[in-house]
């Protein structure tokens, strides 16, 4: 289940490879497209939800209600199967994506996501003998603050994600762009049914980068 971004999205893949999924395009009101969303895709499998051997889901950065509303109905629905549940980055899953489809040329990838207010949520990724590892925290910055990281530790990378752009017109001599890659639960689900998200796989918390919008009332003065 993706629920971080501009999309709503669920996919079930089965022992042999068969990938069923929906996703639709929507800024607000996962909550309630996402339970109707994974019933769909699970009957059109033709299977019964105690068949679920893993739930994965992306616990952000992204949309903060989003977040939760994805993690929510993993964990209960993990909870209900016997599932084992599998709670990745959004960051994670798309240079993991990138990393699927690309030959290790030597650079890293970098994942962006625009974050909007001219800054993206962006985190490194490594290429080695072990996989993919993250070489340092997830955070939110304006471009210009990724591109001194690179060119502070002299890292070319290629870029994915909704924020690479952006980034690439700010560094072009260590950036270059990466695979058409996005993070959505069709992504998710052959990555999981492959077994490339164990390394990746965090607590089922979300993972906020910058405080919400959203501001509780201030108490009311009557005079």
């Amino acid at each position: 289940m993706e629920t971080t971004g501009p999309a709503c999205s669920a996919a079930v893949i089965d022992a042999q490879g068969r990938l069923v999924w929906r996703a639709e395009a929507m800024a607000r009101g996962h909550a309630e497209a996402l339970v109707p969303m994974v019933a769909a895709v699970m009957a059109e499998a033709g299977l019964p939800f105690d068949a679920l051997g893993r739930v994965a889901v992306t616990r952000g950065p992204g949309s903060f209600t989003g977040a939760r509303v994805g993690l929510a109905a993993a964990r209960g629905l993990a909870l209900a199967a016997g599932a084992e549940t599998l709670a990745v980055s959004t960051l994670a899953l798309l240079a993991l994506a990138a990393a699927d489809v690309m030959p290790d040329d030597g650079r890293a990838i970098l994942a962006a996501i625009d974050a909007r207010r001219n800054s993206v949520y962006w985190q490194r990724f490594d290429r080695g003998p072990q996989g993919l590892v993250a070489a340092g925290p997830a955070e939110e910055a304006a471009p210009g603050r990724v591109l001194t990281h690179l060119t502070d530790t002299r890292v070319a990378a290629h870029a994915v994600g909704s924020g690479a752009a952006a980034l690439i017109a700010t560094a072009p001599e260590h950036l270059t762009a990466g695979p058409d890659v996005t993070a959505d639960a069709a992504t998710l689900a052959r990555l999981a049914a492959a077994g490339r998200l164990a390394d990746h796989a965090d607590t089922p918390r979300p993972l906020y980068l910058r405080p919400p919008d959203a501001k509780r009332p201030g108490r009311a003065l009557l005079a």
